[in-house]
């Protein structure tokens, strides 16, 4: 059995070559080539651990914990962690040494903007209810689904000229980004019905199936927001106790009693 593990603690060398001796001896190979270079078939390596590159698996390999049968299954019992990993401030719930699970708040940048997720995380990822903010103006309010925006949800675009034809939300369903039926309405108020992928529309679509869509998407957005109040909250209160300890005496004081 192969495992790795880092915790994000101390320094594990983890460069191209290390992946494909990985891959080779988990039997991620191509029949009869003999270099090393040519023998590990990276792409479905990569593929059972639901990533599509190296910097990707690199991100996971910092994060969770991995073994031949793919990412290990959570624990229940949770504690509350701060981490800074790879240009990652996390703080919020984690198992077995750092594997995020359950609630959190996860700071990070998107191309040049800023982005910060509050919600649910599943082994390591963004899985569960969440809203996701970038300083670039986008947002994202619904469910996850192993990283991915997945399922009905809400996404409001950056602001416009209100005279603008631009889009400034989509309620409706998501795999990664707008893909299926739902509402776009445009800065200058009017709505367009449809079935979409991305921001074109690639298919019509009964108005009362994508109203229909739409406001399954307001409540899913409605169920993440409360989702990151309770983030919140948690992350709060959290700090306030950190802050309270910290000024703390070294040494007991004779009468004082925390409650």
């Amino acid at each position: 059995m192969v495992t790795l593990y880092h915790s994000g603690r101390g320094v594990t060398p983890l460069d191209i070559k290390s992946v494909r001796q990985l891959a080779i001896s988990l039997g991620y190979t191509f029949e009869g080539e003999d270099d090393l270079a040519k023998q590990a078939d990276l792409g479905a390596f990569f593929q059972h651990y639901g990533v599509t590159s190296l910097s990707a698996f690199k991100k996971i390999f910092y994060t969770t914990r991995l073994t031949e049968r793919g990412i290990d299954e959570c624990q229940d019992t949770t504690s509350w962690e701060q981490q800074f990993i790879e240009g990652e401030h996390f703080v919020g719930e984690t198992v077995n040494q750092g594997l995020r699970q359950g609630l959190g708040s996860l700071r990070y940048q998107v191309g040049k903007s800023d982005a910060i997720y509050e919600g649910q995380f599943k082994c390591g990822v963004k899985d569960g209810f969440g809203v996701l903010t970038a300083t670039s103006g986008y947002k994202y309010e619904g469910p996850f689904m192993n990283n991915i925006m997945s399922g009905p949800g809400v996404f409001t675009y950056p602001r416009s000229n209100e005279q603008s034809e631009k889009p400034a939300k989509f309620e409706g369903v998501f795999n990664g980004r707008p893909h299926g039926k739902g509402i776009y309405t445009l800065c200058n108020g009017a709505q367009d019905h449809g079935i979409y992928d991305g921001t074109q529309k690639v298919g019509e679509a009964d108005v009362t199936a994508c109203n229909a869509a739409a406001a399954l998407a307001r409540q899913y957005a409605e169920a993440a927001r409360r989702v990151q109040q309770r983030v919140q909250s948690e992350v709060e209160r959290r700090r306030k106790e950190t802050m309270l300890l910290e000024a703390l005496p070294e040494q007991p004081v004779s009468g004082c009693r925390l409650t």
